[in-house]
């Protein structure tokens, strides 16, 4: 992670400012799946700032989006596993396909609950796996929870 941070100044200002709402949401989602037993999926996708108002058209009143950067967008899919996820990202993902052969895009996403990490672990996974996304996967959402550091 700090190796990415070095490569990416803007990055670190912007977790700086987001991290707290962010982990809030995180939290939140955390809360719901020790309760409930609901876990929700976690986004975080790098795109072009056009695809912003497509993904808040295309979401639920319950799902968050956030625009962290002009290009760097985090969705929380509230009570949403990760295969319904990642179905809802690839349906967002359609009128954006010229772009996603081109390589633009690029996701990374996890399930929150199963694994009992801290919302900062979640974050970290989720920038580790977008920055290492291999390029021929990059419009399929690589699975952060795979990541180990």
């Amino acid at each position: 992670m700090n190796e990415i941070i070095r490569k990416n100044p803007r990055l670190k200002v912007m977790l700086r400012h987001v991290k707290p709402l962010i982990t809030n949401y995180i939290d939140m989602a955390i809360y719901d799946f020790e309760r409930y037993g609901l876990p929700s999926s976690a986004l975080l996708i790098k795109a072009p700032l056009k695809m912003l108002l497509t993904l808040e058209r295309n979401t639920r009143k319950t799902d968050m989006v956030m625009a962290l950067d002009q290009d760097l967008f985090f969705v929380i899919y509230p009570n949403t596993p990760v295969e319904k996820g990642r179905a809802a990202f690839q349906n967002i993902l359609k009128p954006f396909a010229k772009e996603a052969a081109e390589g633009e895009i690029s996701a990374a996403i996890m399930e929150i609950g199963e694994e009992r990490i801290t919302p900062e672990e979640i974050i970290e996974r989720l920038v580790i796996a977008l920055h290492h996304t291999p390029e021929e996967s990059r419009a399929i959402p690589v699975d952060a929870g795979k990541i180990r550091y």
